[in-house]
C-alpha cells in the first residue's frame, strides 16, 4: 500500500500494488498447448494479461489494444492457427514493435499461421498506418486480399518483413504504396 500525507490530509491506496521490472515481451497463443517446445504454457485468452508464458492473450489485436508498445517490445505468437475476424491495425501508437511468430529448429513444421479468412477488397492480415520501425518476422500469413498493406498515405517507414511464409492472397502478399519509405 501507499499512504500520502500533506498538511492535515492523509489517504492510502485501496489495494496493494507491485512495482516490477519493465515488460518487453508479450505472449499470444491459440487455444492449444503442445507438450514440448511451445513458447507458452496455457491456452490463449484475451482476458489474460499476455505478460507471461502462463497468461497469453488469444490475439495480437488484444495485446495492441491493451498496451502501448514501441521499440524494444516484442509480441511472441506461439505455434498455432489464428483465424482473424478483422485486420490487425498497427499505428503510430505501436511504432517500433516486433511481432515474432513461433520458430524453433527442433520443430520446423510448427508455425504461427495468421489466416484472415476473407479475400474481399479491404481485407488485410496487417494494415500499417504510420507504423515506423515495425518488424514482422517468422509469421505465416494467408487468406486475405493483401497480407501486409501500407496505404499511399500510410507513412510507415523502415518496416522490416523478414523470414515469413506469405501465401494464397487475392491480390498481393505485400503491398506498400508511396509515402512508406525504407
Amino acid at each position: 500500500l501507499i499512504r500520502v500525507t500533506r498538511g492535515g490530509l492523509t489517504d492510502s491506496s485501496n489495494q496493494t500494488f507491485t512495482i516490477t521490472t519493465p515488460i518487453s515481451i508479450y505472449y499470444v497463443n491459440d487455444d492449444s498447448v503442445n507438450a514440448s517446445g511451445d513458447w507458452t504454457t496455457a491456452p490463449g485468452n484475451d482476458a489474460n494479461d499476455g505478460l507471461s508464458p502462463a497468461t497469453p492473450k488469444a490475439t495480437i489485436a488484444a495485446v495492441l489494444a491493451a498496451y502501448t508498445l514501441g521499440p524494444g517490445d516484442t509480441i511472441r505468437v506461439d505455434d498455432g492457427l489464428y483465424n482473424l475476424g478483422a485486420n490487425i491495425a498497427i499505428t503510430a501508437a505501436d511504432a517500433g514493435v516486433t511481432i515474432e511468430g513461433y520458430h524453433n529448429a527442433v520443430y520446423p513444421d510448427r508455425g504461427a499461421v495468421l489466416d484472415r479468412g476473407n479475400t474481399s477488397s479491404g481485407s488485410y492480415v496487417f494494415q500499417l498506418t504510420d507504423a515506423d520501425g515495425v518488424a514482422l518476422t517468422h509469421l505465416h500469413l494467408t487468406g486475405a486480399y493483401i497480407g501486409v498493406f501500407a496505404a499511399s498515405n500510410g507513412d510507415s517507414d523502415d518496416v522490416i518483413i523478414a523470414n515469413n511464409l506469405i501465401f494464397e492472397f487475392q491480390n498481393a502478399g505485400i503491398y506498400v504504396n508511396a509515402s512508406n519509405d525504407g
